[in-house]
């Protein structure tokens, strides 16, 4: 449903992002093999060719599945054990308000050192 409501704008219009690691099932494969049919369903689901983030990442982005790679909820040692000479790291999402705002002491320069803002 999502898919045909997307097509009806121009690709350039919109982004896509999807997740990979959360799922209702005990077998899940969080290797390379996991993350490709978690990439593969949700482009199929979506009827798309590739999707803008996500979340095997740099054969997926080699082969025009995926044109970035964003984390979510990516603590510090995550960011910095990230190796963005490989493939920079393009999004972050993370939680950010006037009551949460760990972010801004270590998250935030780190992300404006390796240019994700």
């Amino acid at each position: 449903m999502i898919g045909k409501a997307l097509k009806q704008l121009p690709r350039e219009k919109n982004q896509s992002a999807t997740k990979f690691g959360i799922t209702p099932s005990e077998d899940f494969k969080f290797g390379g093999e996991g993350v490709r049919e978690c990439c593969e369903a949700s482009l199929k689901g979506l009827d798309f060719e590739c999707t803008d983030f996500m979340g095997e990442l740099k054969k997926l982005i080699e082969e025009g599945k995926i044109k970035d790679i964003g984390l979510s909820e990516a603590n510090i040692d995550t960011m910095r054990r990230a190796d963005h000479r490989v493939h920079p790291v393009t999004a972050l999402q993370m939680e950010g308000s006037l009551w949460t705002r760990e972010i801004e002491d270590e998250i935030i320069p780190l992300c404006r050192f390796v240019l994700v803002l």
